[in-house]
This record gives C-alpha cells, structure tokens and sequence, in this order.
C-alpha cells in the first residue's frame, strides 16, 4: 500500500486534510486524553503544598491543553471528511453538551466505501 509523502506522525496527529479510519481515530483521541490526563495527575498529586511545582505544572497543563485541542479538532476534521461530511461539523467539539457524544458517534461511524471528494479512502492503495 502506497502512502502520500505527507502522510506520516504530523500529518496524523496535527494536518487537517485527507481521510481516516476509526481506528486511527479512537487511538489519537484516547492518546492526547492521556498526555493530557499527565499535568492533571501530577496537580492532584500535590495536595497543599502546592507551591513550589504550581507554576511548572500550570504551563505544562496549558500547553498540553493547546496541543491537545488541535490534534483532536484535526483527528475530528480528518474523521468527518472519512465519512464524508464536511470538516467544519468539528466545531460541534467546542460546546461541552456535544463534544462526548460526537467523539464517541464517530468512533463508531463506519468508513465510507471507495474514495470521495476527500481523496481514498484510509484502506485503499494510494491513501
């Protein structure tokens, strides 16, 4: 199976074009829900005297936030283009009451068959 030269780690985690399967999609969400379950864990950890680390494991959690927010809404862009909506329904993750469900819909959403306007399809030669 042959893979477009842009089709690699960045492309997966943070580019916003082209089409992917469920799979790759439960395993990106679930990956950044743990980097950024990381900065929450060690907060929870330090209890009172929270002092000395706050500052450090402020700026972690922020930027993990960031990098978060973009990898997902990028996975969510690239999932809806595989089942051929467009990607703009990814702004469905920034209101709370809609974010879960649409994760959880999408991981369970099955692939359109053969390319569409998004290009081929995720198990297709030349996606």
């Amino acid at each position: 199976m042959r893979r477009p030269p842009d089709a690699d780690l960045r492309w997966l985690l943070f580019g916003m074009s082209g089409r992917i399967g469920r799979k790759a999609f439960i395993l990106t969400v679930l990956f950044w829900f743990s980097i950024l379950a990381m900065p929450l864990a060690m907060a929870g950890r330090m209890g009172a005297n929270a002092h000395e680390g706050a500052a450090l494991i402020g700026f972690s959690l922020i930027i993990a936030a960031f990098f978060t927010t973009w990898s997902v809404l990028a996975a969510t862009v690239k999932r809806l283009h595989d089942i051929g909506f467009p990607g703009g329904w990814a702004i469905a993750l920034f209101f709370p009451p809609a974010a879960l469900p649409a994760i959880f819909t999408l991981s369970l959403w099955p692939t359109q068959k053969g390319p569409n306007r998004f290009g081929a399809g995720p198990e297709q030669p030349g996606h």
